[in-house]
């Protein structure tokens, strides 16, 4: 039976920690070095170059202490949370549901950093989950005029 809803837990307090390095280490020695042996490594980099913005890269795991991989098949209505432990736990909701209220408990407040990601998930959402993206038993859908595929 699926456990409670990620909202029905008590908010959990987090310290994030940082500093500022002094040199510019190779990137993909750090994250080979670091990273690329794990089951769920992960590598993000700006795609947008904007000044004071993209010179920011993101590299992890999930082999902390505190890391979870999240699954779900949409329409299932169970979301199975494996823990840093390995131990498997099914919750009731969505996927958005769970994220919703995990990241909302998992809120770890950082004033001085220099960019705007303060830590969060990271994975991919297939198209198949638009069967959950039900409004009032009615198909939700967004009309947009920018086109899906453009060529200049």
């Amino acid at each position: 039976m699926p456990a409670e809803r990620a909202s029905d837990r008590p908010a959990a307090e987090y310290e994030l920690h940082h500093r500022r390095l002094a040199v510019e280490p190779d990137t993909e020695t750090v994250f080979r070095d670091l990273f690329s042996a794990g089951t769920h490594a992960f590598w993000l980099d700006s795609s947008r170059v904007e000044r004071g913005r993209s010179r920011f890269s993101f590299l992890g795991d999930a082999s902390g202490p505190l890391s979870e991989t999240v699954r779900y098949r949409a329409g299932s209505g169970t979301v199975a949370v494996t823990g840093a432990d390995g131990a498997t736990t099914e919750v009731r909701g969505t996927v958005f549901d769970y994220l919703h209220d995990e990241l909302e408990r998992r809120r770890t407040p950082s004033r001085d950093l220099p960019f705007d990601f303060v830590c969060g998930y990271v994975g991919y959402l297939g198209y198949e989950l638009r069967a959950d993206s039900c409004l009032n038993g009615v198909w939700w859908t967004r009309i947009s005029l920018i086109p899906t595929v453009k060529f200049g």
